[in-house]
């Protein structure tokens, strides 16, 4: 369920000349459905395990991403739609993206970028907690009907150490500001007495 607008216009004497001539605007919002082909729940549990690089096998027609909401606006010019304001909604985590769709060819070459909910209350919490904050960026491209998306397992892994170096230090510079927040305490105290 939801809206489409689309204010597009285009000439020639094909379809495909049609296509490749297209130009113009066109805005998405959708409630409650589901994007076929990629499944992105299912990446965000394998990048739990933080393995390396690697490839997700190629989008089946069983694969899907439910989601809530999701809305996205496109400037298209020459029959290739830009989208730069992907905002997609799930129960469990959020995708933004950008990236282009060649009408006149059929193709897609997007990057959209997963991250788990905050909160870890209700569904897999735990679980969750090792990815909150973690981006997953998961590329999607090739022919509109054989689409093809690979999860960039590395930078999850990379991005999760960066996380885990930071909330290191964090805990580093806490525990040695509560010694010298007492350090300070004492010596004052000290002074007083004399």
């Amino acid at each position: 369920r939801g809206n489409l607008a689309i204010d597009v216009a285009a000439a020639g004497k094909s379809v495909n000349a049609m296509k490749a001539a297209l130009g113009g605007t066109a805005r998405l919002e959708l409630r409650d459905g589901a994007v076929k082909g990629v499944d992105i729940g299912a990446a965000l549990r394998r990048a739990r395990t933080l393995l390396g690089s690697q490839a997700a096998p190629a989008a089946g027609a069983r694969e899907q991403t439910e989601f809530s909401e999701l809305s996205a606006s496109f400037q298209i010019k020459n029959g290739v739609a830009r989208n730069d304001d992907l905002d997609l909604k799930a129960p469990l985590f959020r995708v933004a993206g950008a990236g282009s769709i060649d009408l006149a060819r059929s193709t897609i070459d997007y990057v959209a970028k997963a991250s788990v909910v905050a909160t870890t209350e209700g569904q897999a919490g735990r679980e969750r907690d090792q990815l909150a904050g973690i981006t997953l960026p998961v590329r999607v491209s090739g022919p509109l009907d054989a689409m093809k998306y690979d999860v960039d397992f590395r930078a999850v892994a990379q991005d999760a150490a960066k996380t885990r170096v930071g909330e290191r230090v964090k805990e580093e510079v806490e525990q040695r500001r509560e010694k010298l927040e007492d350090q300070v305490r004492d010596r004052l105290k000290g002074l007083i007495r004399r």
